[in-house]
């Protein structure tokens, strides 16, 4: 018996290491809360049809990049922008894309993605925005966001909520966020506040796994989201800051194309030495 508990307590030793510090942040210099100061709202008619890069729309829109946050903070990025008297669309999109696999062996391969997206290089950052007399962080220093809390006269207390930045999901499931990878949008309505000081939070929800950098793109242009139409390809190559390379250009080429596209670019790349895709 006594040799069996020694073998255990061994084993429990040099067992496997489920500590999960792979998959914790690491601090790699690159700040977690930034002040991006303020950003002009930007005509549709200067968005080139096939995407906007960086250094097209120099100056108006921001291709940047947030660290890991210590334990216990928010991170992120604060920017302002002045009201025009009508509708604004706020587009975010973070590295890099991300997919859900088809699970259904009988799909047809134009139907639906037959690989696994590799989500080590996918970062999650949400999108809110608001009145800046409203936002209740410190731009460069501390997150915050655009509620308020409300006592009444016997004493209870109401959360107020001045988000303006309201996205829908699935069957207009109200107050969502896009998740990894994904291209985050919203309209905000000036009416009668032209000039008027806004402020756009891109809150640090999720860093990458692989370097633990979020990296994205972000602007304000003018007019209703749906003349707009964002999606993954409105901003490109926000995966390297904007200076493009054949392993995620490539990439989001064959995702903005169609399903066939994505399968037929997994397939060719699997053997990769970090694969955009994997099979499993």
């Amino acid at each position: 018996m006594q040799s069996t508990l020694s073998l255990l307590l061994i084993l429990g030793l040099v067992g496997c290491d489920s500590s999960g510090f792979e998959f914790r942040p690491k601090n790699t210099g690159v700040p977690a809360v930034v002040d991006l100061g303020e950003f002009p709202v930007v005509s549709p008619d200067e968005v080139p049809g096939d995407g906007i890069t960086a250094g097209v729309l120099d100056g108006m829109v921001h291709y940047g990049e947030l660290g890991a946050p210590d334990p216990g903070v928010t991170g992120g990025a604060t920017f302002t922008f002045a009201g025009t008297g009508g509708p604004v669309c706020v587009v975010l999109d973070p590295e890099a894309v991300y997919w859900t696999k088809l699970e259904s062996p009988q799909a047809d391969r134009t139907s639906g993605f037959a690989y696994d997206d590799n989500v080590q290089d996918d970062a999650d950052v949400d999108l809110q925005a608001g009145l800046s007399a409203y936002y209740t962080g410190s731009p460069g220093v501390e997150i915050g966001d655009f509620e308020a809390i409300y006592t009444d006269q016997m004493g209870q207390d109401h959360e107020i909520v001045f988000n303006e930045c309201l996205q829908t999901g699935y069957s207009n499931t109200p107050n969502v966020h896009g998740g990894r990878g994904t291209v985050e949008y919203c309209e905000i309505d000036t009416d009668q506040r032209g000039g008027v000081a806004f402020t756009v939070v891109v809150k640090t929800f999720m860093v990458p796994i692989d370097d633990s950098i979020a990296n994205y793109a972000v602007g304000v242009f003018d007019g209703p989201c749906q003349a707009l139409a964002p999606e993954e390809c409105f901003f490109r190559d926000e995966y390297t800051l904007g200076e493009s390379s054949d392993y995620f250009s490539e990439l989001e080429d064959a995702f903005c194309g169609n399903a066939r596209k994505l399968n037929n670019y997994c397939e060719d790349h699997l053997e990769d030495d970090n694969p955009p895709c994997l099979d499993r």
